[in-house]
């Protein structure tokens, strides 16, 4: 690992750290930990963030567009933490898409 201007950050004990990070830095810190907490205080402080879900939302969708092989519904649904409803209507969605290309 290389080092950065903020590794010194990682001398603070974590309770330490706990107490004086709030709002999005401790939310990154509790969930990401102090090398994420680093990574983005060094190339995104001063910034607004927003994390939209629509870029995850149309993964899940190519995935199943790419796995799917019409028995494994249940399979996807589980590991994309989606419902079985979800991964037909996607299926059939790309199914109306196919007949109106033709």
């Amino acid at each position: 690992m290389s080092l950065s201007k903020m590794d010194w950050l990682r001398e603070l004990s974590e309770e330490e750290l706990s107490g004086l990070l709030y709002g999005d830095l401790s939310l990154i810190y509790s969930l990401c930990g102090i090398d994420t907490l680093i990574k983005v205080c060094e190339n995104l402080m001063g910034m607004n963030l927003y994390i939209s879900s629509k870029p995850i939302k149309d993964a899940v969708k190519l995935y199943v567009r790419k796995n799917f092989n019409g028995h494994n519904h249940k399979e996807l649904a589980v590991k994309l933490g989606v419902s079985q409803r979800y991964i037909y209507d996607i299926i059939e969605k790309e199914l109306r898409h196919d007949q109106n290309r033709n």
